[in-house]
């Protein structure tokens, strides 16, 4: 699945700047439990930071996360926003050859939730309600959009994250650090 390099980009003098995870900034997911249990509710939040755009006083900030079954590719769970003003749930795009994105949802932020001329980091809060059945391990991608505010595509800043979460229903296996070090010995 493409990220927003597709069309953010960055030009300098010599051309196209790469602009995908530059260093002094980043996009984290935060209270992500360990495990889930099937049809809970957990409170989620994105976080999104860079330096880049720091200086710029019309700065805005955009971010888009999906939650995706590890085993099959389709979406895993459902979203629930606090406020349809700053965030909202849009459904996936047809024309995957593997047919999963139309399975997918992604929340994101809307034109009202930009936190426009904000100093970072900045943060969204939301829900993921998951799968109602086990799904196996569930992968959470973010994108977020370190903007200069031009209102085109140049100029911004773009930052990826992946994260896992775990079923409660998938047997682990426990073993001690020795019984491990004597397997490779």
């Amino acid at each position: 699945e493409p990220n927003c390099t597709e069309c953010h980009v960055t030009f300098g003098e010599t051309g196209q700047i790469p602009n995908l995870n530059t260093p002094g900034g980043a996009i984290r997911i935060f209270d992500l439990p360990h495990s889930y249990r099937p049809g809970n509710t957990y409170a989620v939040r994105v976080q999104l930071d860079s330096d880049s755009t720091r200086t710029l006083a019309d700065r805005r900030w955009g971010f888009q996360l999906t939650a995706v079954a590890a085993a099959t590719g389709a979406g895993a769970g459902s979203f629930v926003v606090p406020s349809v003003d700053s965030l909202q749930i849009v459904a996936g795009a047809p024309g995957d050859p593997d047919n999963h994105w139309p399975t997918r949802t992604y929340v994101e932020h809307t034109a009202d939730g930009l936190h426009q001329g904000e100093a970072g980091p900045v943060e969204w809060r939301f829900l993921w309600k998951a799968p109602v059945s086990p799904a196996g391990a569930v992968l959470f991608f973010a994108a977020g959009n370190a903007s200069n505010s031009s209102l085109d595509a140049s100029g911004d800043y773009i930052y990826t994250v992946s994260d896992t979460v775990a079923d409660t229903t998938t047997a682990t296996a426990n073993i001690s650090w020795g019984r491990l070090k004597s397997r490779y010995r």
